[in-house]
């Protein structure tokens, strides 16, 4: 079996910093996101943190800045500029082309089905004249 660290080499790319998280194991908000200057070390952390029974999470992207000041502005709770690490503008690198596909049967913005979703991920591929 691949070890964690193995498994995020193959799928993440090179970059400045990786971003790690947990949540409440109901997976109903994402809890003490963490920034990481390595592959290693977010890997450490997140074998860390599900040896201690929290759900983990890392961000598929790499990124050029640590945690900063929106550029776009946005202000928190408290009126301060939020602090954002996360964000379009601060993905720098991918790996691999990340789908995110949804199958609920009683949401009328998921697929309804295995089938229907494979169909549309067929034909996005073939639009797009995209490898296999």
């Amino acid at each position: 079996m691949q070890s964690t660290l193995q498994f995020l080499q193959a799928i993440l790319p090179v970059a400045n910093f990786y971003v790690g998280a947990v949540n409440d194991n109901e997976g109903k908000y994402l809890k003490d996101q963490k920034v990481f200057r390595s592959i290693l070390e977010l890997a450490n952390y997140l074998d860390q943190m599900r040896s201690m029974g929290w759900c983990t999470y890392y961000a598929c992207s790499g990124f050029e800045q640590t945690w900063h000041e929106d550029p776009m502005g946005q202000l928190n709770a408290k009126g301060n500029i939020k602090k954002v690490v996360r964000t379009q503008r601060n993905a720098v690198a991918q790996k691999a082309f990340w789908l995110d596909i949804d199958i609920k049967p009683d949401d009328s913005g998921s697929y309804s089905t295995l089938q229907e979703a494979g169909d549309a991920l067929v034909s996005f591929v073939k639009a797009l004249s995209l490898p296999l």
